[in-house]
């Protein structure tokens, strides 16, 4: 038998659970919305998302696992050719947000603390936005004007879990919420997981943000298969009632989840929303570049060439 050289092929410790299982257990909004997609991109889908996770639940182990993070990325540039990584037998990923991905989490390894929008955005870019553009090249979607927006479903998805988790992530000593937008008192209240006016107006604060680049990740569907555009549809609007629901529960200090019959409405919504927009089309939307300028660090000319 012809000896794989792919990525896959070479990282058996973390292909050894099967990529639907780990999306099932870990990833259930995207499990949920992974049903209405095509059986190939499916497949394709559940080991990127296996991928990331095996990442960041390297990020997440107590002490210090950047050495472990670094091999990987190594492997990742021993294996890459063109800019590219063949990633499984069926389809390969540019590097460059595989790269991104891992100075994410090599940056949640020391315990983080934003101070500001623009360090918000370029984290969320690194450790989500990435896997936008590798879901696009997952899901056989090379348009260049259709990473952006799929850049920017990411990092609205990412603030949506920084909202979610932020009792969680602080009990870790991290802070993902601008600390511009807390006072001292609510940062203090926030270690110590008690809840705070401050750190829920920080939330909404948040989430407003989220909607812009929410609203600019789905004026790019049109882009991607026609399966798979209503499975993504039904994913980001399952994210957005994550949300909601940060914002009206009563005990903030508990992780906000959508149960199933919520999704089930939803799913009924955007069936609808998505034939009153031909299927995505009227959604149509040129993008907004003040949405990424603090991500220049991120799109030199050589990595927009990459594309």
């Amino acid at each position: 038998m012809k000896k794989q050289n792919n990525l896959e092929s070479q990282c058996s410790s973390i292909f050894l659970k099967d990529a639907k299982q780990v999306t099932a257990q870990y990833g259930k909004t995207f499990y949920f919305a992974s049903f209405f997609m095509g059986q190939r991109h499916t497949q394709r889908s559940y080991k990127l998302y296996q991928l990331c996770r095996f990442l960041d639940d390297i990020a997440d182990t107590k002490g210090d696992s950047s050495e472990e993070i670094d091999k990987f990325n190594t492997l990742i540039k021993a294996n890459s050719h063109n800019n590219q990584v063949s990633f499984c037998e069926d389809f390969s990923l540019p590097s460059f947000p595989l790269e991104h991905l891992i100075e994410g989490f090599l940056f949640d390894q020391n315990t983080p603390l934003i101070e500001d929008v623009d360090g918000l955005i370029r984290y969320c870019y690194q450790v989500a936005g990435t896997v936008g553009v590798m879901m696009c090249h997952a899901l056989d979607t090379v348009e260049e004007e259709a990473l952006p927006h799929a850049i920017d479903l990411g990092i609205a998805m990412q603030m949506t879990n920084i909202a979610r988790d932020v009792f969680e992530d602080a009990k870790m000593g991290r802070i993902y919420i601008p600390t511009q937008w807390l006072g001292e008192k609510t940062q203090h209240c926030l270690y110590r997981n008690q809840p705070h006016i401050g750190i829920r107006h920080a939330q909404i604060k948040l989430l407003e943000l989220a909607e812009r680049y929410y609203k600019s990740g789905l004026a790019g569907l049109h882009y991607l298969p026609l399966r798979s555009r209503f499975a993504i549809l039904i994913a980001a609007q399952c994210y957005r009632a994550i949300g909601k629901e940060v914002i009206s529960t009563t005990r903030p200090e508990q992780r906000a989840y959508v149960p199933i019959a919520k999704k089930m409405i939803i799913t009924s919504q955007c069936t609808l929303n998505f034939i009153k927009s031909g299927c995505g089309q009227l959604w149509r939307e040129k993008h907004d570049l003040r949405l990424h300028d603090a991500l220049g660090v991120f799109f030199s000319p050589r990595i927009r060439t990459s594309f």
